[in-house]
């Protein structure tokens, strides 16, 4: 009889920015550029988190798909201030922005619900420059408060694009 072993994600840390100032703008690779979403692109972006995440665990690629299945049908993503970063006319990289009841049942904040980019372009500063060009938009766009955005702990790379992005660790949330 075989044994069956669920495998759980790791638990998740809550970090916090803040948009009271003006983001830097993202500078981004040559050849590369980024464009809003819009409701169209998500099989394109399907493709691009499919090849961001080649090799993922299973349950890695359960989260992602679930993500960005719902991402498009869900009332308080935001695609106005998501992006995706074309080289060459392909998605190689994308950032989701959503708003949510986090913090309080009364005001939706900026959330970060993914950002991914292929693998053969990370450590380019495009993760970076995703995010940057996202905050932007929501500063240009009014929201002069808090974003914030789940990492799953031990996920280093993650953890540094935040970081470098002026978020800080704000608190466990363990399962």
């Amino acid at each position: 009889m075989l044994k069956t072993v669920e495998e759980r994600l790791a638990p998740l840390d809550l970090y916090v920015g803040h948009l009271g100032e003006e983001p830097e703008p993202g500078v981004l690779c040559p050849g590369g550029l980024t464009a809003r979403l819009t409701a169209a692109d998500a099989d394109l972006i399907q493709s691009c988190l499919g090849r961001a995440f080649h090799g993922a665990t299973c349950s890695e690629l359960n989260a992602q798909e679930r993500i960005a299945r719902n991402f498009f049908q869900h009332r308080d993503s935001s695609l106005e201030h998501s992006r995706v970063l074309l080289a060459d006319g392909v998605p190689v990289g994308a950032c989701l922005i959503s708003h949510r009841y986090y913090y309080s049942h009364d005001r939706a904040y900026p959330y970060v619900d993914l950002i991914a980019v292929d693998p053969s372009l990370r450590r380019h500063g495009m993760g970076r420059a995703l995010l940057r060009t996202s905050m932007r938009s929501l500063w240009e766009d009014g929201h002069r408060s808090v974003i914030h955005a789940h990492i799953r702990r031990g996920n280093l790379g993650s953890e540094t694009l935040f970081r470098g992005c002026d978020f800080i660790f704000w608190r466990r949330d363990d399962d």
